[in-house]
């Protein structure tokens, strides 16, 4: 397994997360009564700008909090993971 292979599966495995914890965060918006003054995101976009807009929000509890940072970091990683990926194929041996 090479860096581009380990790039590769760790930007799946953040997105896999990161759309998996969405529908959690969501519930996570009703609950606080901020699903509509964040644009009722009912969508999966990654390139939307929700777990940054949720990271920022004041919490009531330990847990939101852990479940907002979590889903700021998948994202994160995401994004991160993939450009990574993409600079490593760019950068990768060349064929004439």
């Amino acid at each position: 397994m090479d860096a581009l292979d380990l790039t590769a599966m760790t930007f799946g495995a953040s997105g896999v997360i990161n759309f998996a914890m969405r529908p959690a965060v969501i519930r996570l918006l009703h609950r606080m009564g901020a699903f509509a003054s964040m644009g009722a995101p009912r969508t999966f976009f990654y390139s939307d700008t929700l777990p940054l807009r949720v990271a920022l929000l004041p919490f009531r509890s330990g847990a939101d909090r852990a479940l907002a940072i979590l889903y700021l970091a998948s994202w994160l990683s995401f994004l991160g993971f993939g450009v990574a990926s993409i600079v490593l194929l760019l950068s990768g041996p060349q064929s004439a």
